[in-house]
């Protein structure tokens, strides 16, 4: 068994293996690799922490184990390939171990001058190692390149290097950059010293937390157009990552937020972060933490899809959508889906988050988004509900129904079930009238006769409080029927306060009206009541002294019960009149005719309603 050599030394505060056995070399008059021969064993074989050789230099040395312990944990211990213990956290291995060797010449110089034999005191610190550190805490210096070498044997030989090095120590110690120390510069002085850390990185490890503190730190340096400076780099990402969560995510915010206030949707402004806690260490569960609070902000505004893959783990459902991905999945085209959510307010800046390119959050738009591929044209709607274009127009009028998306260029803005329920709602349980029907009135004809809103009325026969029946010809909510009887009596028994009106005269000259619903030539809706063909009623001009053909409420329900026109068509469409015409040319539809007469502009709707699907 080896015996304590006469001679010896004491380990230092941080000092490394190979720097304290380069001093116990020194104080027996010879340099490492000798001395390793000598006492039977080889440098490498202590540079590489083989066991015995620990065990011999232990024992020639006369330290402790707890000594030894020490000195192992600043010089740093392999954890398998990649990976190496140091100061008791986990480290990759090139975050220790680098060709080029540090150090402060302030230190080494003041090493040099104490008593005795200069190598026997030098002593090389374990924090020179970490690539995070490079300044020297106590002298505010920058530490400097010492040395270079490749061969691990070699470069750790410090007897030779640091003999080399001696007659340097001066200029270096005068030519070395004076810094101001920074708050990261002594919280990781402090953390590898084993200090106490008061900050929100205390409960992560040291390499996870210099390595979010220096790629925070170049983002926003980038960001803000800076030249790349490391050690200012690291002090901008410890003073954002230490205050915790939060700051991390206004920092981040402030990355990918745009003048206008909206996030842009980049991996680029997170350059460094990526590369750091998705590419170079993407495996490593000591950033899993770091990693959430990242991939957490993200996903808030991140139109990433199911299941995929952020910052190492699956996102689980979507929480938003693009433009561009909502057209794939809903099949409908770009530009009608940014017309329908810049509706709907998805893009207000006043109540939404803006991106860039637009997004739609699908926690509050996920459910109206899942409907738009199932939403119908204005006439598969009415046809559902079975209603006349006049009922159609004052139900939207008065708030009985209305589309299911704001956007008046879509074509396709109602939903179908709303339609089927309301016609349920009102018809079932409703037996025909098989009886004389001059006692009943359809609800729109009983509006325009007692001046009852056709919601009072609707509302009336939903709450039960209206008898109904249906017409035995007619379908849909058309079929309603209403005894006259039944209207006088809810008239009666409604509080004097919310009584009707008596409906005032509301008629309209047979040619004005046939301009409104886009008659070129208004005379024929003139000519068709002249005819008989359409109800009207004949009164004297109180100007023009002149008869004159005019249309009273219940006359334009009865016209529209059975014409319609182009302009009306393609109201219910949702296109222009000339594409309705086009269409009515192709099928062969013709205008209602008598005899030699044509009445143009006007079809029956009999003959107009199969083709209104294909407009």
């Amino acid at each position: 068994m080896p015996q304590r050599l006469p001679l010896t030394v004491t380990p230092r505060s941080r000092e490394t293996l190979p720097s304290f056995f380069a001093r116990l070399a020194a104080v027996n008059g010879t340099e490492p690799m000798s001395f390793a021969m000598d006492m039977g064993f080889s440098l490498k074989r202590v540079i590489v922490q083989d066991a015995d050789s620990l065990a011999h230099v232990r024992e020639l040395s006369g330290m402790s184990l707890a000594d030894l312990a020490e000195l192992l944990s600043w010089t740093g211990e392999r954890l398998g390939d990649v990976r190496m213990k140091f100061r008791g956290d986990t480290f990759v291995s090139r975050a220790l171990r680098s060709p080029t060797m540090r150090g402060c010449p302030a230190c080494l110089a003041k090493d040099a001058e104490a008593p005795g034999e200069p190598l026997g005191n030098i002593v090389m610190r374990g924090d020179w190692l970490c690539r995070g550190v490079d300044v020297c805490v106590n002298h505010r210096l920058e530490l400097v390149p010492l040395w270079t070498e490749a061969n691990p044997t070699k470069r750790e030989n410090l007897g030779a290097r640091l003999s080399a090095l001696l007659p340097r120590l001066s200029a270096l110690r005068s030519t070395a950059k004076e810094v101001e120390v920074s708050g990261y510069d002594r919280w990781l002085d402090g953390r590898l010293a084993g200090h106490e850390d008061d900050s929100w990185l205390r409960d992560h490890s040291v390499f996870a937390a210099m390595t979010l503190c220096d790629a925070l730190g170049e983002d926003l340096r980038r960001h803000q157009g800076l030249e790349p400076d490391k050690r200012a780099a690291r002090a901008a990402g410890f003073e954002v990552a230490s205050r915790g969560p939060e700051s991390i995510r206004s920092a981040l915010d402030a990355l990918h937020r745009e003048k206008d206030g909206g996030l842009v949707i980049t991996k680029s402004r997170l350059k460094s972060i990526f590369d750091a806690l998705d590419i170079k260490y993407g495996d490593d569960p000591e950033f899993d933490r770091l990693r959430a609070v990242v991939r957490t902000y993200l996903l808030e505004f991140w139109p990433t899809a199911a299941n995929e893959i952020v910052l190492g783990s699956e996102t689980g459902a979507r929480l938003r959508h693009t433009i561009a991905s909502a057209a794939e999945e809903t099949g409908i085209w770009t530009e009608v889906l940014d017309d329908i959510f810049t509706a709907e307010g998805a893009f207000d800046s006043e109540t939404e988050q803006q991106t860039h390119p637009k997004t739609i959050a699908l926690e509050r738009w996920g459910a109206l988004l899942s409907e738009l591929p199932q939403l119908v044209r204005t006439h598969d709607f009415r046809t559902a509900l079975g209603a006349t274009d006049t009922e159609f127009a004052i139900l939207q009028e008065e708030g009985v129904i209305a589309p299911h998306i704001k956007a008046t260029k879509v074509r396709r803005r109602w939903r179908l079930a709303d339609a089927l329920d309301l016609r349920d709602r009102l018809l079932d349980g409703a037996a025909p009238q098989l009886g004389p029907l001059e006692n009943w009135e359809t609800p729109l004809a009983a509006k325009n006769l007692y001046g009852l809103s056709l919601r009072t009325l609707i509302d009336a026969i939903s709450d039960g409080l209206l008898p109904r029946s249906l017409h035995p010809d007619r379908s849909g909510v058309h079929a309603l029927l209403l005894h006259r009887a039944d209207i006088k009596a809810f008239l009666a028994s409604m509080p004097q306060e919310m009584q009707p009106r008596p409906p005032q005269d509301e008629t309209v000259s047979a040619s004005v009206y046939g301009k409104e619903i886009g008659l070129r030539r208004p005379t024929f809706l003139v000519k068709l009541v002249e005819a008989g063909l359409t109800p009207g009623t004949e009164i004297v001009n109180s100007v023009t002294r002149r008869k004159q053909w005019c249309l009273k409420p219940e006359d334009i329900t009865a016209f529209h019960e059975r014409y319609t026109t182009p302009q009306l068509l393609g109201r219910d469409a949702g296109v222009h009149k000339r594409a309705v015409l086009s269409r009515l040319r192709e099928a062969g539809v013709e205008p209602f005719a008598v005899k030699n007469l044509v009445f143009e502009d006007i079809y029956l709707r009999d003959d107009a309603e199969n083709i209104l699907k294909s407009v």
